[in-house]
């Protein structure tokens, strides 16, 4: 069984360098985050085939992970975790390896790649009307609330709760804005009664 996920690889290069040049090159420091498929492997005899063919020296792997750690497919130079170790391996697959790794291809379920225009224009849309009303009340809230270009978001929900995530954008463009009340015009109706209260002598 295979399932991709999202995961965070950072590699801190620091071997080698003076504590002084580390110290002061902190301040230079982009810490940044990427998505990249991940193939989760927990059949016994796909972890087995994988162990041998990745020369792994362990005897209980009850599931294995395979990190597309170059960006350009699964294949060498790529990284395999062994669970439950969680020891981390460079992977060089032999041919036999790389030809199934070759068939391992993350499709999301929808995917648009749009351009700077009015939200209503992705709701419009024929195609793909739940997604696209997704993507466009999305794009609404963050025109309304965020009056800049960068911006980085990731939005994951799941069994047991939802993360959301925002950075590389302008603090000071980002400014709450309560949305429109819907509907058109209001018309308040004032009715005033004038009552004249005429006395009479005795």
């Amino acid at each position: 069984m295979r399932r991709f996920f999202r995961i965070l690889i950072l590699f801190c290069l620091f071997a080698g360098l003076p504590a002084t040049a580390t110290a002061q090159s902190e301040t230079n420091i982009t810490i940044e985050q990427i998505n990249v498929p991940k193939v989760s492997l927990d059949d016994p005899a796909l972890i087995r085939f994988f162990i041998t063919e990745f020369f792994i020296p362990e005897t209980l792997v009850t599931k294995l992970d395979i990190i597309d750690a170059t960006g350009n497919g699964f294949g060498e130079k790529d990284i395999a975790i062994t669970h439950p170790s969680e020891d981390i391996y460079f992977i060089f697959p032999s041919a036999k390896a790389q030809g199934l790794m070759n068939e391992w291809k993350f499709t999301p379920n929808f995917q648009i790649v749009g351009e700077n225009v009015d939200p209503e224009v992705y709701q419009l849309l024929e195609t793909d009307r739940a997604a696209n009303s997704i993507f466009s009340g999305f794009l609404k809230t963050l025109n309304r609330n965020y009056k800049g270009i960068p911006i980085k978001l990731w939005f994951e929900r799941g069994n047991y709760g939802t993360v959301f995530e925002m950075w590389g954008y302008e603090k000071s463009k980002l400014k709450y804005q309560p949305a429109k009340i819907p509907g058109g015009r209001d018309f308040v109706y004032i009715y005033t009664t004038v009552k004249d209260t005429l006395f009479l002598e005795k």
